[in-house]
């Protein structure tokens, strides 16, 4: 039935107070006989629930016993059958669906049997008109949905028409690719699901269904833009524009799908210039500022202290004057890795350029000296373990590491001041003659 459930219930709700009844049911017989509501008043009665079988439409209402055996069950065990009355009307009759109303009286009417039937014949005849224009307004949709696939047909981008209610829908062939559908004409149910396991599949799924919620308890009257769906069971990202639109009076919305998984790419690559190293893929001394200045503050919260750690390799310049940059820059690839695998999954590695690393580590003990204990503990297994030669393509070559190390608890200090103290204490390291580490001592 065109007509709206919301509009249906008002005017339930109207005929209800004019008929002095106690439940009016405004009806739609489907094609499997049975009649399923479409408006209701009292509104929590009965929303959703299918009827027992109605016989199609005729000019004649059905009264009494006879409309008293049509009721749902739920409404005949509420009553007492033998005070109660019920009149049954129908609107309309087309080759699809009966539409009509239901009126019950839990005790005899007030309002004389002439009157009432007459109210109850003018309510028919309303609905009657409702429905002839929805379903001229679906006619016209007929007339111009040829023209509106036509042009979504065109569409470079993957364009789905979602018309209101339970009319097919239309996919073009992108659309089409993306969904596991035939481009073409599409079954609303079978559309909606389409949609909704497509979905599922994107990795910010939850987002997105918060997103369209938003726009569905909106109206739906403004385009909603920006929506990116990110994949990974496969390489695409698209973005996601929904427009609604309006042909002659029947409302339904386009989607646009853009595959964008080249800009997505081209981003991704742009960030991981700005905050990666190109050469051993470490976080850089741009990302680990921001890392130190959250870390610092997550300290706060926990009152547990953390450390800065910075390294200097030994005889690097050795390497690559002797052994050429090649060498070197497997050196700095090894010593990367070599350093990720000793640190825990929340502490961070960064390369700082040249021969010079930094590792911050989080979560160390509340107590000062508890704390510097851990932090030259874990100091000391990284100088011992780059003090196990690296095996080079061109042979082996052994290096070591000076170390210098400055705890922090809280933001007391600047990262600027903190990066100066590690840095200090590295250089007091290479000055005790390189291979040790040293703690920063105020």
């Amino acid at each position: 039935m065109p007509t709206s459930s919301t509009k249906l219930d008002h005017q339930a709700a109207s005929l209800r107070s004019l008929l002095g009844a106690d439940l009016v049911i405004y009806w739609q017989k489907e094609s499997t006989a049975l009649a399923v509501t479409r408006g209701v008043s009292p509104a929590t009665v009965l929303t959703g629930y299918f009827l027992p079988p109605v016989q199609s439409c005729s000019d004649e209402l059905i009264e009494g016993e006879e409309a008293l055996k049509a009721l749902p069950l739920q409404v005949r065990a509420r009553m007492n059958l033998a005070t109660a009355t019920a009149m049954i009307g129908c609107a309309h009759q087309d080759t699809e669906s009966d539409v009509g109303i239901m009126a019950i009286w839990f005790s005899a009417p007030h309002m004389p049997d002439t009157m009432l039937r007459h109210s109850f014949r003018f309510a028919l005849a309303a609905l009657n008109v409702q429905h002839q224009l929805a379903g001229a307004r679906q006619e016209a949709w007929r007339r111009s949905e040829r023209q509106i696939f036509s042009l979504a047909k065109a569409l470079p981008q993957g364009a789905i028409i979602v018309p209101s209610g339970n009319a097919p829908g239309y996919v073009n062939a992108k659309a089409a690719s993306y969904l596991g559908l035939t481009p073409g004409k599409v079954d609303a149910a079978r559309l909606a699901q389409a949609l909704t396991d497509f979905a599922r599949r994107a990795t910010n799924a939850d987002e997105l269904r918060n997103q369209l919620n938003i726009f569905v308890n909106d109206g739906g009257h403004d385009p909603l833009s920006g929506l990116i769906w990110w994949f990974k069971d496969i390489p695409m990202a698209l973005r996601v524009t929904l427009a609604p639109i309006d042909p002659d009076g029947q409302k339904g919305w386009l989607w646009l799908l853009e595959d964008i998984t080249k800009d997505k790419a081209a981003s991704e690559e742009m960030q991981r210039m700005a905050f990666y190293d190109p050469l051993t893929q470490l976080p850089n001394r741009r990302l680990m500022h921001e890392h130190l200045s959250k870390a610092m503050a997550r300290s706060i919260r926990s009152m547990k202290h953390g450390a800065l750690v910075i390294l200097d390799l030994d005889k690097f310049k050795t390497l690559n004057d002797t052994r050429g940059h090649d060498a070197g820059d497997q050196l700095l690839i090894d010593v990367s890795r070599r350093l990720q695998s000793l640190v825990r999954e929340n502490d961070l590695v960064v390369r700082l350029g040249g021969d010079e690393f930094v590792v911050i580590f989080e979560d160390l003990s509340a107590d000062d000296l508890e704390a510097a204990t851990q932090a030259k503990h874990v100091a000391e297994l990284i100088r011992a373990a780059l003090e196990i030669p690296f095996q080079l393509t061109d042979g082996e070559f052994q290096t070591s590491a000076s170390i210098g190390i400055a705890l922090f608890l809280g933001q007391e200090k600047t990262p600027d001041t903190l990066f100066k103290q590690s840095d200090t204490a590295m250089y007091q390291a290479k000055n005790a003659g390189r291979n040790a580490l040293c703690l920063f001592q105020e």
